[in-house]
């Protein structure tokens, strides 16, 4: 779920509850609680938790990204007996799997990064 999508909904169970932001996220409809916050801090503060979230998954996938690089640079070192010939060969794979996953992951977030604006 999106974030507008996300607020959307909170915000149409809200009203259908008929309870406030801050006594849903409590799970109890206290006026003396302490806990008061406004309805939009709330809804801000679950924006940032999600923008937080896909930074998580962007900075993951530069991550695989570089990894697949050193592999692929490693993969170059090893050779000479038939192990290391077969080790050298599956780390190339494995980095190159790890480079492509990466870039999907990269892609696909800037690419919803793109479409939510």
């Amino acid at each position: 779920m999106d974030q507008t999508a996300t607020g959307k909904f909170i915000t149409k169970k809200r009203k259908e509850l008929n309870t406030t932001l801050a006594e849903l996220m409590n799970g109890e409809a206290d006026d003396k609680s302490i806990h008061t916050y406004d309805n939009e801090q709330i809804m801000e503060m679950m924006k940032e938790m999600q923008e937080l979230k896909n930074a998580k998954i962007t900075f993951t996938g530069y991550i695989l990204i570089i990894v697949g690089i050193v592999m692929l640079t490693l993969s170059q070192l090893f050779g000479g007996t038939e192990f290391q010939d077969f080790l050298s060969g599956f780390m190339l794979g494995l980095s190159f799997c790890q480079m492509l996953v990466g870039i999907f992951v990269v892609s696909r977030q800037m690419a919803g990064k793109t479409r939510n604006k």
